[in-house]
């Protein structure tokens, strides 16, 4: 599906007409992801008999860069520099690194507000499904919402901290957008739900039965609960300390991951496939479903990714609940040549 956007074709929304040129909707950093107002003219006719996203994958399927952290490159320190001049120019890194990440934050802002003005539903849900909203404009609105909702207290912490706002930063990632963390935030997070994943496949909550035979469609039992929440770092680990986790908030939070990851494995299968996703985004995928990651190559996690919708169409076909995929490691899932 093709729409026009300030002048300009975009995919995954419905045709409007064209408006007053804005720079907001017209910055080189977007351009890759816009149709030429050419190509509007010469697709008009399949616009009217179709209403599917394109099928051109870096397009419709990945995010663009903005979505995701600026590259961080820190200069290495010179034979007899001053270890003063060496921070100072460490320091100026990691600056232009989160100026560079503001700057896209706010294009990420004006291009979700002009994609979610032009949407049938507030859900998203609907949309993505009918095939007006693509993977890569769902995954922008998606992670904006997410990253404002942070803004207010990085942005006091970036104020007060200035430079040594990475020093800071490393033990406050929740109020960290997530476009805005440096490579050692990332690394750390990774680790910590790594290790718990680990810690929960050894030692699995009491009475957890994963060959069960679901009785009622929804009814998940408090194992499971535990399991997945565990698993997925859904819930703080100070819960599990004294012993109360909070069930109700864990069900609630594991529905809303499930859907989501739902919903992607729908628009990657629709808009280009594993083999279409770009290497960042391919790691994403993976963790949000609970895939380990360190250590591993991105062939590893393509053939992961791969294994996992392959399964969860086998599951679906057999009538079985898709969170079994969560209670076993990927090494266990069946492999594509196996799936029957």
């Amino acid at each position: 599906m093709i729409s026009i956007f300030n002048g300009r074709a975009i995919y995954g929304l419905e045709p409007l007409l064209p408006r007053t040129p804005s720079s907001r909707l017209c910055h080189p950093s977007f351009a890759p992801y816009f149709y030429s107002t050419k190509s509007v003219a010469s697709s008009a006719t399949a616009s009217v008999s179709s209403r599917s996203i394109s099928k051109e994958p870096p397009l419709a399927l990945n995010p663009p860069p903005s979505a995701r952290p600026p590259l961080l490159e820190l200069p290495s320190r010179l034979p007899d520099q001053p270890a003063y001049k060496f921070y100072f120019h460490v320091g100026r890194t990691y600056v232009k690194f989160y100026t560079t990440g503001l700057k896209n934050l706010y294009q990420n802002f004006k291009l979700a507000k002009g994609i979610v003005q032009r949407l049938e539903s507030t859900t998203y849900e609907e949309d993505v499904r009918n095939g007006l909203l693509s993977r890569a404009h769902w995954h922008l609105v998606k992670r904006q919402r997410a990253d404002a909702l942070r803004m207010p207290l990085f942005l006091l912490m970036f104020f007060v901290c200035g430079e040594f706002t990475p020093l800071v930063a490393v033990f406050f990632s929740g109020v960290v957008p997530r476009t805005l963390w440096i490579p050692k935030q990332v690394q750390k997070a990774r680790e910590k739900s790594e290790a718990r994943r680990s810690e929960v496949f050894r030692n699995p909550p009491a009475g957890l039965d994963i060959d069960r035979k679901e009785a009622e469609p929804g009814i998940v039992p408090s194992a499971e609960v535990l399991h997945i929440g565990r698993s997925l770092g859904l819930y703080s680990s100070l819960w599990d300390r004294i012993d109360l986790p909070p069930l109700w908030l864990i069900r609630r939070r594991i529905k809303k991951r499930l859907d989501f990851v739902e919903l992607d494995d729908f628009t990657i299968r629709r808009d280009g496939g594993v083999e279409g996703l770009e290497a960042a985004e391919v790691w994403l995928a993976a963790e949000m479903r609970g895939i380990d990651v360190l250590g591993r190559t991105e062939r590893d996690l393509r053939k992961d990714l791969s294994d996992w919708l392959l399964n969860r169409s086998r599951l679906a076909r057999h009538g079985l609940s898709t969170r079994r995929l969560y209670l076993t490691r990927s090494s266990a899932w069946p492999h594509h040549h196996t799936i029957t």
